[in-house]
């Protein structure tokens, strides 16, 4: 299985799952405003920026 790509017009995000993250990386998202900060993951970039967020799982 590959990785998800969101594109309009060139890729907007990719999105990945680990064990017990989702992370979405913006390739621009650098050049992004971000007064929410919503973006928590690769911040030492010069391009990309990414927000992860922990998984939690339950019984249903």
């Amino acid at each position: 299985m590959g990785t998800p790509i969101w594109s309009h017009g060139g890729i907007v995000c990719t999105g990945k799952t680990y064990k017990n993250v989702v992370k979405m990386t913006f390739p621009k998202g650098a050049a992004l405003k971000d007064p929410s900060d919503l973006f928590n993951s690769s911040l030492d970039g010069n391009a990309r920026r990414a927000i992860s967020s922990a998984l939690q799982w339950r019984s249903v």
